[in-house]
């Protein structure tokens, strides 16, 4: 990923750069001396045994006659000539390059159709972020940035999210590092208030949410600060229906934590791409309402029927399941969730190079 044709030819390569170029111009000052050396001995071929000349004879008989070879004491010329026919051997290794055995060989050549799809720029890798400076720290390579798959939480189109290349994932808030204690609820008869939320004051939808609802009207339970003895887990079972406006981010794990506790999702969020929204229809189990309309949040949740209620609180209770946090992993729970988000982002991967 941008680095030069010099630098891949030195990851290739298992002989270093320096020593091969020396290697050449060795051996290309010796290939005159190499060149005679060879006539010499081929016409000396059939005589010099350790100094000692072998004459065979033409006589009677047609047996060839025994030659007892001599160990031969090789000179320092000799080991040079065999240290530079390894060098050779190497040189031509490295220039060919072994395609078979090479950890690091990339694809290339004629044997390819088009070489360029190994070539990912990034689009074969994916990286998971659910801090709120996920987005921002992805920027800072180009080419993951364009091709990667981004798994984020914080999926906000503002903020360069792409639904077509990137993965909206749930935002789970795990106290203990499991879901001990935050799974099941009451029936929907036993649910006596309306909405409810409680999170600080911070983004732009909080205060609008807070400055028309807070300590307003007793069926739309919204607090800064839960009054001293309540217990937040205590209401998200109380309650009908349960608000998730964004703050700084448009991420929140209230979403999912109503999902757990059987209460139906209200999610007040601008620029956001609810997660896995390629297989999950959320309003068939979460109320969405817009930003303008917070002022008539109780007029929009009375006019849904019980009929209607009913089927999203049972909706939400089947949907749960995918929002589920287990170890081991299990069938479409949210690790599997989010693998096949990914694997459907790479099927439909377009890569882009950036100069």
């Amino acid at each position: 990923m941008g680095t030069s044709a010099s630098t891949d030819m030195a990851t290739i390569y298992m002989v270093p750069m320096c020593p091969l170029l020396c290697m050449f111009a060795l051996v290309n000052q010796l290939n005159e001396y190499e060149l005679k050396l060879i006539a010499t001995e081929d016409d000396n071929f059939a005589t010099m045994f350790n100094g000692s000349e072998v004459s065979l004879q033409a006589n009677e008989t047609h047996v060839p006659p025994t030659i007892t070879q001599v160990p031969r004491n090789f000179s320092g010329l000799d080991k040079l000539e065999a240290s530079l026919m390894q060098a050779r051997a190497a040189i031509r290794e490295a220039r060919n390059g072994d395609q078979i055995t090479d950890a690091d060989y990339a694809p290339y050549g004629p044997i390819y159709w088009n070489a360029s799809v190994f070539h990912s720029l990034g689009a074969d890798h994916f990286i998971v972020a659910c801090h709120d400076w996920g987005p921002e720290l992805s920027k800072a390579v180009p080419n993951l940035f364009t091709n990667s798959i981004r798994a984020l939480c914080n999926a906000n189109t503002s903020e360069g999210f792409k639904p077509s290349k990137d993965v909206s994932i749930p935002e789970i808030l795990l106290r203990d590092g499991t879901m001990r204690g935050l799974v099941g609820g009451p029936s929907p008869r036993q649910r006596r208030v309306l909405a409810f939320f409680a999170g600080g004051v911070h983004g732009p939808i909080r205060p609008i949410l807070l400055e028309h609802w807070e300590n307003k009207d007793p069926d739309i339970q919204v607090h800064t600060y839960l009054p001293k003895g309540v217990s937040y887990m205590d209401m998200l079972r109380q309650s009908r229906y349960c608000i998730s406006p964004s703050g700084y981010e448009v991420a929140s794990p209230r979403m999912v934590e109503a999902l757990y506790t059987g209460c139906v999702p209200v999610l007040i969020k601008d620029h956001y791409v609810a997660p896995f929204s390629d297989v999950l229809n959320w309003k068939s189990f979460a109320v969405i309402v817009e930003v303008k309309d917070i002022p008539n949040l109780k007029k929009i949740l009375m006019g849904i029927s019980t009929r209607q209620y009913l089927r999203m609180q049972r909706r939400g209770k089947q949907v749960k399941r995918h929002f589920e946090v287990n170890y081991p992993p299990k069938r479409y729970d949210v690790f599997h969730m989010i693998l096949h988000s990914v694997w459907l982002r790479r099927l439909n991967a377009r890569i882009h190079g950036t100069n």
